[in-house]
């Protein structure tokens, strides 16, 4: 039970040690599945261990999307902006020492 709800859990607290924990349950559970299972064996209401295992990455994605679009996390978009920053300071430096190598030729 708790292997099928720890992604759900972990994409709406979007809470990454709860997404690393529901992927290391999924994965867990689809090793130790039975390839032939009978049909008397299988669990009524249980899902199978490759949709856990699909879940489990789809809560891990949603946790870590705000890498992807740091437009929704302030203090990702504070890092951004000083990136910017010393990209476009180190842009202008490179761009003057070219000018100035070209000026001696």
């Amino acid at each position: 039970m708790v292997s099928q709800t720890l992604p759900m859990a972990a994409m709406f607290m979007k809470n990454k040690m709860l997404s690393w924990a529901a992927v290391f349950l999924a994965l867990q559970s689809f090793l130790t599945a039975p390839i032939n299972k009978a049909p008397s064996e299988k669990e009524a209401g249980a899902q199978p261990p490759l949709l856990r295992l699909a879940f489990a990455f789809i809560s891990l994605g949603t946790c870590y999307l705000e890498f992807f679009f740091p437009s929704t996390s302030p203090g990702l978009k504070k890092l951004a902006s000083l990136a910017g920053d010393a990209a476009a300071s180190v842009a202008s430096s490179a761009t003057s020492i070219v000018s100035s190598a070209t000026q001696s030729l």
